[in-house]
């Protein structure tokens, strides 16, 4: 299934009509809209307070929505927390992989060739399948000496829908180390600090600007976070009170 808008508004209207409108304040975000447009695997929400009440109220809102995603059978897995990090700093958490995503950014890299299928049709954790991916990647000729970090890398850009060849040329310069190398620049993604959250941006050797693949990728996630936030669906969201008051709750708003 080709990623589209239609398939995150599909899935957030199904929370919002069990939750209400201020819980998708938790689910609007660049990076979870093209993971649920179906452009990627992986997404997370992080959401910092030094309030261990708010932090425990936040994780039960995002665990009681998570359940309305779950029933939709588009989600592999989920995982919720309430993290310290940074000298006592606190946050709750979610990271999803979905189903339809996985199948789109597995079945369009080059750089799992035919191994893929056996991927696609293995049971899954999220665990699981980074590994296999690791070892898939791990054992081609050319990226057999590359370190494990690197080979990691590659692997969380191919589950964030990556194109292949900015994973691949960013990754080679990391290999390097090269001091005097050509600076990464990050890709031109429309719409994706639309608000404040992990953003769906990835880099690339400055020589690759006008890379057919990077151009045509830039411009599809783009799109789908335009068509997304243009929506009516979302339009009419963000003029709702209580969703207001939530995303500047969450710290979602710039």
């Amino acid at each position: 299934m080709r990623p589209n808008a239609q398939n995150a508004i599909s899935i957030l209207a199904k929370v919002q009509e069990s939750c209400g409108q201020e819980i998708l304040a938790y689910w609007v975000l660049p990076n979870v809209i093209l993971t649920m447009c179906g452009a990627r695997a992986f997404c997370d929400g992080v959401f910092w307070s030094d309030n261990k009440k708010v932090l425990a109220k936040w994780s039960k809102e995002i665990s009681y929505s998570l359940e309305v995603i779950k029933s939709l059978n588009s989600l592999l897995t989920a995982e919720t927390n309430i993290n310290t990090v940074r000298k006592n700093e606190t946050y709750a958490s979610y990271d999803l992989m979905f189903g339809d995503g996985l199948n789109y950014v597995v079945s369009h890299s080059g750089l799992l060739g035919t191994d893929r299928l056996d991927l696609l049709n293995t049971a899954i954790t999220f665990q699981a399948i980074q590994k296999q991916i690791y070892h898939i990647l791990h054992s081609r000729i050319q990226y057999k000496k590359y370190s494990k970090e690197n080979i990691y890398h590659m692997v969380f850009g191919i589950l964030l829908g990556y194109p292949d060849r900015a994973i691949v040329e960013s990754v080679k310069l990391w290999e390097d180390n090269n001091p005097f190398a050509e600076k990464l620049i990050d890709a031109d993604i429309r719409g994706a600090g639309y608000y404040s959250c992990p953003q769906p941006i990835y880099t690339y050797p400055r020589y690759l600007i006008d890379d057919p693949e990077i151009n045509s990728h830039e411009k599809m996630w783009s799109k789908l976070l335009s068509d997304y936030y243009h929506s009516d669906f979302h339009k009419e969201l963000e003029k709702n009170p209580k969703f207001q008051a939530k995303m500047k709750e969450l710290g979602n708003s710039y």
